[in-house]
């Protein structure tokens, strides 16, 4: 009974919960009739587990179990955090003398991380002790013997020899490289780093600011992409806001790039990051007004690949990555929502894509339902099509659409059709104040043209609630066009304080004084 309940809970150790049994002295992955030692090791820690005879065992070798003299755990390493359990079997009841023993063992060793915590188990009566309190945790292997001794049901695998099992989770650890080299992700960083550079030079030849050529050689622009400039969706993968922006984003691509690229090899690296970089694009499109650039959200699509790979390859994601991956995206995720600045959405949409592609390309042989690639094409498809009809129908793109029309008719001077514009986008009510303001502003402009000042009045005071520096300087050159010139003097006044150009509001307040004087 003894021999058979240390076999099956070696095997359940190694098939449930990830063990490896270390070989013998000889070389050889066989089950010892007095000792056996299992090993598991992920990115958090070690855990060392000795099985032992306790029938079988005299009272110095237990002692010796229980101080390690052979210095196993130390050897391990002093930064190394170590789970250290041993498991004395008895058969025929528990020997008090020896459980006095290990008992005394616990309390000497209650501080010491790396001294081993015990259970003991008679298998003749089914009784399982816990001989100690901290660390807090077992592991699971309370309830692992537990259920292995009381009421273990016979499982396929016990009739597989435990070389054939220790040999399968070794696989099952070890991670196979598609290529050595990223050559994909090293290709990336260079054109990254060409583009900047010719921007930056460009922008020293040409006299444009640099903010501006961004914007015009493919920033995330709403209003652009609305008039047909789609590429627009990919191209900010490859510009960067600055410097400091281009060095993180590249540092980020070769240590996240050139795992995942090694992972799944060259085709499905690029095809993923392209796919995880338009749909954080059109995330941004959706969800932020402002233009944006920048390839964080293509590497966000990386960390969503490895979630992908957690996901079909657990153990190795635990073994190396463990919580370290879903950590640094919660970190990057509530950082991004908590500050300004930071394309969040770009972020979001990035990892989502990232998972889905790769969800697409991946190889998976497990029949399990979320590995059926058809789920992924919908889900992808779904959110890209589905984001792309909502963008260009929601009723802020509507107000954008407005909005460069009413840009095209100012140029055209047609008031009349500017005035009606700028109603109706302020009638659609936008959620974004600058739309207002500028609506405001052109409307102000073209009933003041029109000599409509009655009518220009209530939307100055609006314009004032909103930015009072615009609504001052308007009002103010309101009253100036009606005769009104202490008042228009008290309106520019006001719009300087409260931060209007002061150059330009001098000027006016100059010409205001010619005229009081004539």
């Amino acid at each position: 009974m003894e021999q058979t309940f240390i076999e099956k809970l070696i095997k359940r150790l190694i098939v449930k919960q990830d063990y490896i049994l270390v070989p013998n002295e000889e070389g050889r992955v066989i089950i010892d009739p007095s000792v056996n030692v299992l090993l598991k090791q992920d990115s958090q820690c070690i855990t060392y587990i000795q099985i032992i005879d306790g029938d079988n065992s005299s009272i110095d070798i237990i002692n010796e179990r229980l101080e390690q003299k052979d210095g196993t755990l130390l050897r391990m390493g002093e930064q190394t955090r170590i789970f250290a359990y041993s498991l004395f079997v008895f058969s025929n009841g528990i020997d008090e003398e020896k459980l006095k023993l290990i008992e005394e063992s616990q309390r000497n060793h209650e501080t010491e991380p790396k001294a081993f915590k015990s259970f003991v188990v008679d298998t003749s009566s089914k009784e399982v002790k816990k001989l100690f309190n901290r660390p807090s945790t077992d592991r699971g292997l309370l309830k692992l013997i537990t259920h292995v001794v009381e009421k273990d049901s016979a499982e396929a695998y016990d009739q597989v020899p435990i070389e054939t099992l220790v040999l399968d989770k070794k696989k099952d650890y070890q991670i196979t490289y598609q290529v050595k080299k990223p050559m994909l992700t090293y290709g990336l960083i260079t054109i990254n780093i060409l583009v900047y550079l010719a921007l930056v030079l460009y922008e020293r030849t040409s006299g444009i600011s640099y903010g501006q050529l961004i914007i015009q050689f493919g920033a995330k622009v709403n209003n652009l992409i609305l008039e047909g400039e789609y590429w627009r969706l990919i191209t900010p993968i490859f510009l960067h806001g600055s410097l400091m922006h281009l060095l993180v984003n590249c540092y980020s691509l070769y240590i996240i790039g050139s795992l995942v690229e090694r992972l799944y090899g060259r085709g499905r690296f690029i095809t993923s990051y392209l796919i995880a970089g338009i749909l954080g694009n059109l995330c941004s499109f959706l969800f932020v007004p402002g233009p944006s650039v920048g390839a964080s959200g293509a590497i966000f699509g990386l960390m969503g690949i490895l979630l992908y790979f957690g996901l079909e390859r657990p153990l190795q994601f635990k073994v190396y990555f463990g919580s370290s991956i879903i950590t640094t995206i919660l970190i990057n995720l509530v950082y991004g929502f908590s500050s300004t600045g930071i394309d969040n959405f770009a972020h979001l949409g990035g990892l989502i894509g990232g998972f889905l592609a790769i969800g697409i390309l991946s190889n998976v042989k497990k029949k399990r339902w979320y590995f059926n690639k058809l789920l992924y094409v919908l889900v992808l498809s779904v959110l890209t099509v589905g984001g792309i009809a909502y963008g260009f129908n929601n009723s802020e793109s509507k107000i954008i659409r407005n909005m460069n029309t009413l840009d095209k008719l100012e140029d055209m001077e047609k008031w009349d059709e500017v005035e009606k514009i700028a109603k109706d986008i302020l009638d659609m009510d936008s959620r974004y104040e600058d739309n207002q303001i500028i609506a405001l502003w052109s409307l102000i402009r073209a009933q003041g043209i029109q000599g409509k000042y009655d009518e220009a009045i209530p939307y100055c005071n609006q314009l004032i609630a909103l930015s009072p520096a615009d609504g001052h300087y308007m009002l103010g050159i309101i009253y100036y066009d009606q005769g009104e010139l202490q008042m228009a003097k008290e309106e520019l006044s006001a719009a300087e304080a409260a931060g209007a150009d002061e150059e330009q509001i001098q000027q006016l307040l100059s010409i205001i004084q010619q005229y009081e004087n004539q």
